[in-house]
């Protein structure tokens, strides 16, 4: 986690409103991106006494990258790289290989509430210049100042193309311990649905998933994600990941997660997301000794604590 401060760059204090307790709600836009990772690849980030779920050597992994009007931390961005999914019986839940985001309070959040892989980063956004073809009207004249167009012919041409702003790009460095920046990733997004048209069904969807196994969260984790957006299927988004050469190896496994064979996309628009505290579930190994000892582990807000009670 970088070390931003306490306040934003314009000296005003973070947003913090986690403390109030769940569910915590975002409402804003995002891409979901579903991707083949390599599961050895995927490995890297998962616990290895967590089975991947696999087919001939990859897992389903990708990233969803939203943009936040509000939230609990006010306005922000987010991207998650998903290494891929995992099997604990009697449900399969995918997991996180690392979670940007442009807030510290968020950072905070995840790392101690979530035991996600939170870390600070800065996102850079600009729109790429678009080619736009223009046709006119035009002809072709003889000696005697006669028009005369080849036979079948519509009288149009191409001439010069103008530009206009075309899909968005959004650059993505992670700021380590000392505000230094590391590029990760840049992201061309599908084009914007054009003003007017359809923005897909509007429906009600739940995004499981595991976390925990962290230093500040061992035991391990599940929280639900509530969505209620309009969805619509979309052209992949563009991923591009500089070489990982002379950078730590989970830069180099994280570029792979990335790079992954689109699946298939979606965008959520007008999405309103609902998230409550995580809870401690045990994995294959524990769930005997859990069952035996009569006991379950409840979530409390004081610091953000898990802690055991009695059923």
């Amino acid at each position: 986690m970088g070390s931003a401060g306490s306040k934003r760059a314009d000296g005003t204090e973070w947003e913090d409103n986690y403390k109030d307790g769940p569910p915590w709600v975002f409402k804003g836009r995002a891409l979901y991106q579903l991707q083949l990772v390599k599961a050895s690849e995927a490995r890297k980030f998962i616990p290895p006494e967590l089975k991947i779920v696999e087919a001939f050597g990859y897992t389903l992994g990708g990233l969803y990258f939203a943009q936040y009007d509000s939230s609990p931390a006010g306005q922000f961005d987010e991207l998650v790289a998903l290494a891929g999914i995992v099997w604990n019986p009697p449900t399969s839940c995918a997991w996180a290989a690392r979670v940007l985001v442009d807030t510290p309070v968020a950072v905070r959040h995840g790392l101690t509430e979530v035991g996600l892989p939170s870390r600070l980063a800065r996102f850079q956004k600009r729109r790429l210049p678009q080619q736009k073809r223009r046709h006119q009207r035009s002809s072709k004249s003889d000696n005697l100042g006669e028009t005369s167009l080849p036979e079948g012919a519509n009288g149009l041409t191409e001439v010069s193309a103008e530009t206009e702003d075309g899909p968005l790009q959004v650059t993505i460095d992670e700021v380590g311990w000392r505000n230094e920046n590391r590029h990760l990733a840049a992201i061309t997004l599908p084009r914007d649905r054009r003003k007017g048209a359809w923005a897909g069904p509007r429906i009600k969807m739940y995004l499981p998933s595991f976390s925990g196994k962290t230093d500040l969260q061992p035991d391990m984790l599940k929280y639900s994600c509530e969505l209620r957006c309009n969805v619509r299927p979309v052209a992949a988004a563009r991923v591009e990941a500089p070489k990982a050469s002379g950078r730590p190896e989970a830069d180099s496994a994280l570029r792979s997660v990335l790079l992954g064979r689109p699946v298939f996309s979606l965008v959520f628009d007008n999405m309103e997301m609902s998230v409550e505290a995580p809870i401690v579930v045990a994995n294959h190994i524990e769930k005997r000794e859990l069952e035996e000892g009569q006991k379950s582990r409840k979530w409390a807000p004081a610091f953000g604590k898990l802690q055991w009670g009695s059923t």
